[in-house]
Order: C-alpha cells, then structure tokens, then sequence
C-alpha cells in the first residue's frame, strides 16, 4: 500500500510538471507570433526567421519526447501497478508464511509442553511403582529374615532338646548300666555271704559238737571260734545293710516311676474329660434333635387324627407326597432356625428305632474307646508295678520303653517340622518366582513404553526439523525471489530514466530504494528472530533428550538395583545362601562396631555359626582388646 501511494504521487507529481511545461511552451509561441510583425519591421528579419525556425523545430522534438515520456510514463505506471499487486500478494503470502510459522511454532510449543508434562507424569509413575517395588522387597526380606529366624530358633530349640533327651537318655542307660552292675555285684555278695553263712553255721554245729566232746582240753580253741563267729556275725550284717539301702533306692526309682505314670495317667484321664465334654456336647444336640423329632412326631400325629377321615382314603403316593412335604417345611425351617435339624438321623431314628449310629459320632466314639483302652492298659501296666516286688528291682524296661516312645515322638516331630520347612521354603520359592515374573513383565512393560516414548519423541523431533527445513528454505525462496525482484527493478528504473532527470526525480528516486532497504531490513530482523526462535527450539529439544537420558540412566540403575536385591534373594533361598548372607551381615557389622557389648555379641553369632571350639573362642577372646577391660574387672 505504502508503495501504491508513493507510486501515484511520483505519477501525480511528473504529470503536473509536463502540464506545466506546455503551458510555458503555448505561452512562448503566442508571444512568438505577436513578436512576428515586429520583426518584419526589423533589420534584422532573416535572424528572426531562422530563430523562429529552429524554434519550431526544437518544439516539434520537445512534442515527441514529450508523448515519448507520456507513453514511458504510462508503461511505468503499469509496471509499478503490476509491482504493487506483486508486492501485496507477496506481503499477504508473507502474512500467511508468518501466521503459519506462528500457529505450528505453538502447536510445536504445546506438543513439547504435553510430551513434558507426559513425560514427567510417566516419570512420577515409574518413580512410584519403583517405590512400591522396593517396599514390597523390604517387607518380603524382613518376613523371610523373621521367618528365617522363627525356623533358625525353632531347629535351636529342638536341636537342645534333642541334646538334652539324648543326655539325660545316655544319663538313663549309663545309671540302668552301674545299677544293674551293682545288683550283680550285691546279689552275687549275698549269694556268696549265705554260702558263708551256710558253712559257718555247719562249722559251728562241728565245733559245737567237738566242743561238748572236748569241753575242758579246748578252752583256747572256742574263745577262738566265738571271735571268728562274731567277726562273721559283722559281715553279715554289713552286707545285709548294704542289701537293704540297695532295696530302698530301687523302691525309690519304682516311686518315681510310679509317680511319672501317675502324672501321664492324670493327663491322660483330663484329656478323657475333654473328650467326655466333647461327646457331652454332642449327645445334648443330638437330645435337643430327638426333642425337635420328638415336637415333630406329635405334629404328625395331630395331623393325623385331623386327618383321619381323609386317611383312610388315601394312598401310598399322598403317604410320600406328605413326606415330601414335610420335609421341604423342615429344611425351610432348618434353614431359619439358629440349630439346623439333620434330616438324615431323624429318619434313622424314626425308621430304624434308634439302632444306628450316626456318622458324626463314629469318630467320637472310637477316640474315647481308644482312650478307654489306653487308660486301662496304663492302669493295669501301674497295677502290675506296685503289686510286683520283682519288678520294683527291674524298672528298666518300662522306662526304656517310655524312652523310646517319646524318642519316636520326637523324632515325628522333627519330620513334621522337616516337612513343615520344606513346605515354607516351596511357598517362598514360588511367591519369589512370581515376583520373580511380575517384576520382569513389569520392566518388560516400562521398556517397551520407554521405546515408544522414545521412538515418538524422534517422529516427533525428525518431524519438526523437517518443517524447520521446508520453513527455512521457503524464506530463502522468498528472500532470493524479492531480492530478484528489487534487482529487476533498480534495472528497468535505470533504464527508463532520461539522461535530463532533475534533481527532485533523483531524490524520489533514491526515496523508493530507500523504501525497498527498509522491507529487506525488516525481512531481516524477521528472518533473524525466526533463527534465534528455532535456535530456542532445538535447545529445548536438547534439554529434553538430556532429561530422557538421565530418565534412562536412573531407571537402568533401579534396575541393575533391583536385579541386585533378587539375586541376594535367590542366594537366602538356601540354607546355606541364608547362612552366607547372616555371616557377612555379621562379619561386616563386627568390624564397623566400635562397641565392646556389641562386638561380643556378634562375636557369639560368628562363632556359634562357624563352629568354633572352646579353645579357639577362649584364645579370641584372650587376644582381642574389647575383652580386657571386662577381663580385668
């Protein structure tokens, strides 16, 4: 527009000036031809004449240049026309170009802000879910530690109490060895003792008769026989001593014995009162049922003297379809009602007069007649033992057998905690196989997001560099077409302007290429601010493949983490990793403590799991310095 204007004006401004002109001309040739009759009267005519001449002539040129600029004029009014459309089509291409350029300048801004915000959301979720990860690790390592340590105390406890069985087993059979040796020893003494005994009355009765025989020749001989009788009289009633305090210990045992089975009797007979309760229980329900049945048998035999007339009549199918009916009231009721009545043993009762035993009871019964047996049998077994003095000397038998039970019961028990650790250590294999599986399935996910992302941020990113390029080569189009075209028109100005161009024509002019620079100056400014916009751009895009990297990296190092975490997890899956993974928890914790008490303790721990030997612990303990100051005191 602004060149449009400028163009008409020049137009306006060289039209008046070539109006001007004629009228000059018109007003020299009027003054021409009222000069004319003056100069016939002249002297000097001819001069005149060929003046007026050369003027005509000069005139006829100045018409044809005249006509000549006119139709100059007017093809240069067409072509700056023609240049102006020119321009405002460009300028509003140019419009378009920028407004365009805006628009996918802030679609592209807003996708970077989404994929951002996308980014950081996916972040935060990746960040939480790795979070949960490690808390459900933590929890599982801390009820795998504590159930380690609940299996670590139970095997102690079993293992001291097998120790302790097996001690006071070894105790048993060595005391059951010396007794029985003693009682050899005694029974062999005393057998011995009455043979003496045996002989020395048959000596006795000999020097009796030799006695009465030779009363007065051997006086000496019986003052011996008498010492001698006494000294054995001393023996025999040491051994008889020494026979009974053997008899007291033995009946001592057999009273110990009595009492231990009294105890098991005892807990046996409580035992049998909770089964009696047991079936106490039972048999009430099974009263409250036959009450129920009972309410039920009068209800039927009401309906029946109801129902007399109507009795007589019927048949069998009304008979089972009342049943059915009966029934079906009973099970609603049943259903209703906070005791359930079973149907099954009210039709054995009403069917089979109370001779069958139900399938509940069965169960019951037996356990108290298997109780019943072994309490008699336990009965009987401490009948025998008190009424038998024989076997109050001999007790090794029962107590061997009560020995061996209860070495039979532990050791069931130490298969069943076996069976019960090996169960445990089935479930938390497969509970860490499926978190095992859960936590690859996972990172398989998060990966092939990863990828995803990844791949659509560079479509993305491939994407807007190839419109930056098109952007930019389109303005260098532009650029080089409206430089041409500025060329193209400093070129035909020049060309079309007269030799005697004023002053004021020169200075217009230098006006339109003035105009001109200013365009391409502001072409410039609007080109360089596009640069430094896409130069933003492509640091933004930069900062944001930064950011993806570290993204990358973190979660790579969660990962090698986490992958870490489950590899010591499989190593505590055996006895032996978990007993690794204890040691080295305790070797490293030793030698950071600085604390006396502590250091001892885990002292204790390394030891008790290396197995170390007395002599070996006392020499530590000798040679380490946090053992001196508790040493001295």
């Amino acid at each position: 527009m602004m060149l449009q204007k400028s163009l008409r004006r020049e137009g306006e401004q060289r039209l008046s000036s070539t109006q001007q002109n004629a009228l000059k001309r018109n007003l020299d040739s009027k003054t021409v031809f009222h000069v004319l009759p003056r100069c016939w009267s002249s002297r000097n005519w001819r001069n005149s004449r060929t003046n007026l001449l050369w003027r005509g002539r000069s005139r006829k040129r100045r018409r044809r240049n005249v006509e000549t600029l006119r139709a100059q004029l007017t093809t240069l009014m067409n072509s700056l026309s023609q240049l102006s459309e020119e321009k405002s089509r460009m300028e509003a291409l140019f419009q378009a170009d920028k407004k365009q350029m805006r628009s996918e300048k802030l679609q592209v801004e807003n996708k970077v802000k989404e994929l951002e915000l996308r980014l950081e959301h996916e972040t935060r979720s990746h960040l939480a879910e790795m979070e949960n990860f490690k808390s459900k690790l933590i929890i599982e390592r801390h009820q795998r530690e504590k159930e380690h340590n609940d299996h670590g105390v139970m095997i102690r406890e079993l293992q001291k109490v097998m120790s302790e069985e097996r001690g006071r087993r070894e105790k048993a059979e060595s005391s059951l060895e010396t007794t029985k040796n003693e009682l050899q020893r005694t029974t062999e003494k005393f057998h011995s003792a009455t043979k003496e005994a045996a002989d020395a009355t048959g000596q006795l009765e000999a020097f009796k008769q030799k006695m009465n025989d030779s009363k007065q020749s051997s006086g000496m001989t019986y003052t011996k026989l008498q010492q001698e009788l006494n000294l054995l009289k001393q023996q025999h009633l040491l051994v008889t001593q020494e026979e009974q305090e053997k008899i007291k210990e033995a009946e001592e045992k057999s009273k110990r014995l009595a009492a231990a089975h009294e105890v098991r009797v005892a807990n046996l007979e409580a035992r049998l009162a909770e089964l009696s309760e047991t079936v106490g229980l039972y048999d009430r329900l099974r009263q409250n049922d036959q009450i129920a049945i009972e309410k039920l048998k009068d209800r039927l035999v009401q309906l029946e003297k109801e129902h007399g007339e109507e009795k007589s009549d019927s048949s069998s199918e009304d008979i089972v379809d009342k049943l059915r009916h009966i029934k079906r009231s009973i099970e609603l009721s049943s259903l209703t009602s906070e005791k359930p009545i079973d149907l099954k043993a009210l039709f054995f009762e009403i069917f089979e007069d109370n001779n069958v035993t139900l399938d509940v009871h069965k169960q019951c019964h037996e356990e108290f007649d298997q109780l019943k047996r072994e309490f008699d049998q336990y009965r009987q077994q401490f009948c025998i033992t008190q009424q038998s003095p024989s076997q109050s000397y001999h007790p090794e038998g029962s107590k061997e057998q009560e020995w061996k039970s209860q070495i039979k019961k532990y050791n069931e028990r130490i298969l069943n905690l076996h069976s019960q650790m090996e169960d445990m250590e089935c479930k938390h294999k497969k509970e860490l196989d499926s978190h095992k599986k859960f936590y690859l399935q996972q990172l398989e996910k998060h990966t092939e997001k990863l990828a995803d992302a990844e791949s659509l941020r560079k479509h993305q990113v491939m994407n807007l560099e190839s419109q930056l390029a098109k952007q930019r080569e389109r303005f260098m189009q532009v650029v080089d077409e409206k430089d041409q075209e500025l060329t193209d028109l400093r070129e035909s100005l020049t060309s079309l302007a007269p030799r005697r161009v004023s002053t004021d024509k020169i200075t217009e002019g230098d006006g339109m290429v003035l105009h001109y620079s200013e365009e391409l100056a502001r072409r410039d400014v609007e080109l360089s601010r596009l640069r430094k916009e896409k130069l933003k751009l492509e640091n933004e895009l930069r900062d944001v493949r930064r950011e993806l990297a570290q993204l990358v990296s973190h979660e790579q190092h969660l990962t090698s983490l986490l992958q870490s975490q489950l590899q010591r997890f499989e190593q505590c899956q055996s006895r032996e990793g978990a007993n690794l993974e204890y040691l080295k928890n305790v070797v490293f914790n030793f030698l950071l403590s600085s604390d006396s008490g502590s250091k001892t303790h885990m002292l204790n721990a390394i030891t008790a799991v290396l197995k170390f030997t007395d002599a070996e612990k006392s020499k530590i303990v000798q040679q380490s310095w946090w053992h001196k100051p508790h040493t001295q005191k």
